[in-house]
């Protein structure tokens, strides 16, 4: 596993998102605290992206996401929750 805890987290979680998704920050400007799933998300984006996202999240970090839906609602609500869920492994 990659060192994970840094004060780039944040900006590396976003980075790794839009990656995943094929779109710049000036495209889908992505705040920490914005909702990324579900119906108070304004991003839209489904479980294909998801999949997506966490498929090269495990790729960069080097490490096996395995979450539950419960789970994954929790853990992968926004930005911050990703980065905390992340720094807790």
């Amino acid at each position: 596993m990659r060192d994970i805890k840094g004060i780039h987290l944040k900006e590396t979680v976003r980075n790794l998102i839009l990656d995943a998704i094929n779109l710049s920050f000036e495209e889908m400007p992505i705040k920490d605290a914005d909702v990324l799933f579900g119906d108070d998300s304004v991003w839209e984006f489904d479980s294909l992206d998801a999949i997506a996202i966490i498929t090269s999240l495990e790729a960069h970090f080097l490490i096996k996401i395995e979450e539950n839906k419960d789970e994954f609602q929790e853990h992968f609500r926004s930005i911050n929750d990703i980065a905390k869920h992340l720094e807790s492994l």
